[in-house]
């Protein structure tokens, strides 16, 4: 029996033919609104991603930044503790009667053994342990690396010629009482930060006293609380 035979039968046919391609158009939409919307929630995820990592970063930075700023003012604050203790120290040397008395009358066995006993004092309180001085008359070289004053002596005589001592040349003729110096001992291959100090007695310049601290000993004392693995230091 034919399918349009009648008018009744054809729009009945019509009928089943829209509601048999309905669907299909329908779950042809929605696949593409699902596809859009996936490739919404991936672009957004990936934004969201994105940000998150910027804001991270940007506090992890600044994280860093101060902490490394906290150990740069506590690096500071103990490197400047030991250098002003030690300063006090020389200071206090450098201005005794002891000592400027015997700078002033080198021969003089009393003065000597007087500004002796004063140093070796001081030597025990100071970080470095290692005093050096130079009396001007004569441009004797001390050190106080022994106990016994039958042994304490000049080692060298100060050499004006010798570009390695510039520093007590510039010293002594420049306006300040002291000034700072590194050194590198050409011996050890050690390095020293050493403190320079005038002596003066009845207004004359009659020496230089100093102290020198060993920079391996001041950065153990400075960052010994922390691990080396995870914590280096930049100077």
């Amino acid at each position: 029996m034919p399918l349009y035979n009648t008018r009744y039968g054809e729009g009945c046919v019509i009928k089943d033919e829209k509601a048999k391609n309905k669907p299909r158009r329908v779950s042809k939409i929605a696949a593409r609104v699902r596809n859009t919307n996936m490739v919404l929630i991936v672009l957004v995820l990936f934004l969201i991603l994105i940000t998150a990592a910027v804001m991270i970063t940007g506090v992890t930075e600044r994280a860093s930044k101060d902490l490394a700023f906290f150990y740069s003012l506590e690096a500071v604050d103990k490197f400047n503790l030991n250098m002003s203790r030690d300063l006090a120290l020389v200071q206090k040397v450098a201005r005794s009667k002891a000592v400027t008395g015997w700078f002033a009358d080198e021969a003089n066995m009393t003065k000597k053994t007087a500004a002796y006993n004063e140093m070796a004092d001081y030597m025990g309180l100071l970080k470095s342990g290692e005093l050096y001085f130079v009396i001007h008359d004569s441009l004797n070289e001390f050190s106080i690396k022994t106990e016994s004053l039958d042994e304490f002596l000049p080692f060298n005589i100060l050499d004006p010629d010798d570009p390695y001592n510039d520093w007590y040349f510039s010293l002594i003729s420049s306006d300040n009482e002291f000034a700072f110096n590194i050194d590198i001992d050409k011996v050890t291959d050690e390095w020293r930060i050493w403190i320079n100090h005038k002596v003066v007695s009845d207004g004359g310049l009659v020496g230089v006293f100093c102290a020198g601290l060993q920079v391996d000993t001041m950065l153990r004392s400075m960052f010994a609380r922390y691990d080396e693995d995870n914590v280096k230091g930049f100077v």
